[in-house]
């Protein structure tokens, strides 16, 4: 895992038409979660495509695409191809259910920790997205993962969230 460092922070945001879509047609949530770099300010966020109803959109609904920080602060790109290896998606299976809809997803620098993406439709409407994962052995909602830069790669990788039993805070490291 010799990679760029990055910080992974979880939000649930609020959906917005995608680009180029209709009016009628998708939504996007623009950041599902992010992954921050620790020699830059630029960011990879995952969008997630759904629809009218807060529901995964499509059979691949989340891309990555950076947030080009250090350029302004509504800029954006897409992942260049050999970033793909580091922040690209190797799978993701989507299931919906009538009030909600999921994302099982790995991230190819980290295969072997799947993320969950749950979409749903607050109570006033709004859609929301949370991110899940185990951390120390737990069911946990992702609150961050960081990655600790050495001189030649990675030296280390923290992974931060809040039980799902009790909502207390789990922290892991894991060196490659």
């Amino acid at each position: 895992m010799k990679q760029a460092g990055v910080l992974l922070v979880i939000g649930a945001l609020v959906a917005t038409p995608a680009a180029g879509a209709a009016e009628a047609g998708p939504s996007e949530l623009p950041s599902a979660f992010f992954i921050s770099k620790s020699d830059n300010h630029n960011q990879v966020h995952y969008a997630v495509a759904v629809d009218a109803n807060c529901l995964p959109a499509g059979v691949a609904p989340v891309r990555p695409y950076w947030r080009m920080l250090e350029q302004g602060p509504g800029l954006t790109a897409p992942l260049l191809e050999r970033e793909q290896q580091v922040y690209g998606i190797a799978t993701q299976t989507v299931t919906r259910s009538a009030a909600s809809g999921s994302i099982t997803l790995a991230l190819r620098a980290l295969p072997q920790r799947p993320l969950t993406i749950v979409t749903r439709k607050d109570s006033t409407g709004t859609c929301r997205a949370a991110v899940y994962t185990v951390i120390q052995s737990q069911r946990a909602r992702l609150y961050a993962i960081h990655v600790v830069l050495g001189w030649i790669g990675v030296d280390s990788l923290i992974i931060k969230g809040w039980a799902r039993s009790d909502g207390h805070v789990l922290r892991e490291t894991i060196e490659p």
